[in-house]
């Protein structure tokens, strides 16, 4: 739900971004093709002794905002840039791309908080200036004060090309005079990259479930992009998580569009009023607050995940759920839908009133058999006597879902992390799956943006990485600003409010994008002094040159023959 950015009085409102970032599709990913490389030893030799190709590096940290050289935008204050990330290969170039919300941003300077997406494109030396974008709404409908666009955001191969799409959500869009009633916007990809002008979404009523507009629903809020009727093309979810059904104040709601040859289209809507569901709709549930799209039973088939975290349970108010429902040839079906909480056999955690499991949601798979695996988010969890500090479980996935019996969960005293868990961190506030080693088994991102690392909620974020028996308690990372080296860790910087992987230089691996929306920058134009709040996202890879395994140590990958 909201989060603020500041204690101080002029703060403004944060969305939380979609629990999961990578979207899941049908079609190979055009970044991971095998790139050939004709290279001299010492060049091999010019990598830096210390850094560790097997994990993450943030010493090759590049620092990206509006102040940045060659972007086509202005750091002003507010801004909030880094308060969503996705990655996609919006050209077809075979370089995955970043798309970077900053709902603070001022149309024109005049329109406050109608919001903006800045794009950065891949190319064999990773993320650059060239060809970046400016987007905001444009098309069919204009920019206006207090949209918020790019609070939330999601990609996917939604019509009929080649070239990835990007879904922005617009949770502060008003409609026919109603305040907050939100929608999305759709940029089609194309060879030169995302188109500027948008196609806009409304929440509508359609005879499955669907729900008319309101005030205060925040539609796109959350959006989440799977494949759940197993074609060509990438559907997408998208969660109104302060939905009023009929009487019931807040308890949410999700609209699935699936993708199609002209693009998204309404298809079916979900919450817990529905009969062919488990659990009934309460005021408070926020049905939708959190989204993540995976084929957790290997059918062939993404589900999707649909964090509940106002949900009471057994008497316990706000302890939190997560509602899975499954796909099928025909779309998400009601029919096997599964319902898990800390109450559930099984999940071996303590439940307490206003835990909130289920905040944040992502879907991986960590031990890279061939079901998907969820990863379930519970920042206001107590850990001993530290209130909010944070946790973070796993359910692996089976031919029968996410298995009740197999869920691990974390803390950061659990991982013995440096700083441990302490008051307010909310660790697991965002959470992020992908594969920064090339080793098969995707790593689990953690983001605790209100860490306090020499400065009150300067933020951070944590690594766990996959094993072939799942993610490995002996083997993490923390990372906070100052280890890359770009940037001081400061008061109230939010770093780790959200996180993204995408291949950015087509090696194979992913690179790890991190933003820090209420990080404060210089200003240049438009302002004096410091513009609070303008925002930055940090990339940064494991800095190996290949992904051939040279590096890694992997010596299946090497030969006795020179090429």
């Amino acid at each position: 739900m909201y989060e603020t950015i500041d204690e101080k009085p002029e703060a403004t409102i944060l969305l939380r971004p979609p629990g999961s970032t990578r979207p899941a599709d049908a079609r190979p990913r055009a970044g991971a093709s095998t790139a050939w490389f004709v290279t001299s030893t010492f060049v091999l030799m010019a990598i830096a002794p210390s850094i560790d190709a097997q994990s993450l590096a943030p010493e090759t940290g590049e620092l990206w905002s509006k102040n940045t050289p060659g972007i086509s935008d202005d750091g002003l204050p507010g801004d909030e840039l880094g308060t969503a990330v996705v990655a996609c290969d919006f050209d077809f170039d075979g370089y995955e791309d970043l798309a970077i919300g900053s709902p603070g941003d001022d149309f024109l300077t005049v329109l406050d908080d109608s919001g903006a997406v800045n794009v950065l494109y891949g190319s064999p030396s990773g993320l650059g200036a060239a060809g970046n974008q400016h987007l905001f709404q444009n098309g069919d409908s204009a920019p206006e004060a207090d949209d918020r666009y790019g609070s939330a955001l999601a990609a996917g191969y939604f019509d009929s090309d080649f070239y990835c799409d990007l879904a922005v959500g617009v949770p502060g869009e008003d409609l026919d005079g109603d305040e907050d009633v939100g929608a999305f916007e759709i940029h089609y990809g194309g060879p030169s990259g995302l188109a500027t002008a948008s196609t806009t979404f409304y929440q509508q009523a359609i005879p499955n479930h669907g729900s008319s507009p309101e005030p205060f629903d925040l539609f796109g809020a959350t959006l989440v992009a799977g494949n759940f009727n197993g074609d060509f093309w990438t559907d997408l979810a998208v969660a109104a998580p302060l939905e009023n059904w009929n009487t019931t104040t807040n308890s949410g709601h999700v609209i699935v569009y699936h993708g199609g040859a002209a693009g998204l289209s309404a298809h079916s809507g979900w919450s817990q009023a529905r009969v062919d569901l488990q659990d009934g709709e309460e005021p408070g549930d926020e049905f939708g607050d959190a989204l993540a799209a995976g084929d957790f039973d290997g059918d062939g088939f993404d589900d999707l995940a649909v964090g509940v975290p106002g949900e009471e349970v057994d008497g316990t108010v706000a302890v939190g759920a997560v509602q899975v429902i499954v796909g099928s040839a025909t779309g998400l079906t009601g029919d096997f839908d599964l319902f898990y909480s800390q109450h559930t056999p099984g999940i071996f955690t303590n439940p307490e009133t206003g835990d909130r499991w289920g905040s944040a949601l992502a879907a991986g798979n960590f031990d890279g058999d061939d079901y998907v695996d969820l990863a379930v988010g519970t920042p206001n969890e107590s850990v001993g006597t530290e209130l909010d500090a944070g946790a973070v479980g796993i359910l692996y996935g089976s031919a029968l879902g996410p298995l009740p019996g197999s869920y691990e969960s974390f803390t950061e005293s659990e991982l013995a992390l440096p700083g441990d868990s302490e008051a307010g961190d909310q660790w697991g506030f965002s959470l992020a799956t992908g594969d920064i080693d090339g080793d098969g088994f995707d790593e689990l991102l953690v983001g605790a943006p209100y860490e306090d690392y020499s400065f009150i909620n300067a933020g951070s974020f944590s690594v766990l990485y996959g094993t072939a028996v799942g993610v490995s308690e002996q083997r993490y990372q923390r990372v906070v600003q100052w280890f890359t080296g770009v940037e001081a860790n400061e008061q109230a910087d939010y770093f780790g409010f959200a996180l993204t992987l995408g291949d950015f230089d087509g090696n194979g691996q992913d690179e790890v994008a991190v933003g820090a929306p209420g990080e404060d920058i210089d200003c240049t134009t438009g302002c004096v002094g410091s513009a609070e709040d303008a925002g930055v996202v940090i990339v940064m890879g494991n800095g190996a040159l290949f992904g051939d395994g040279f590096e890694t140590g992997d010596v299946s990958a090497w030969s006795t023959s020179v090429p």
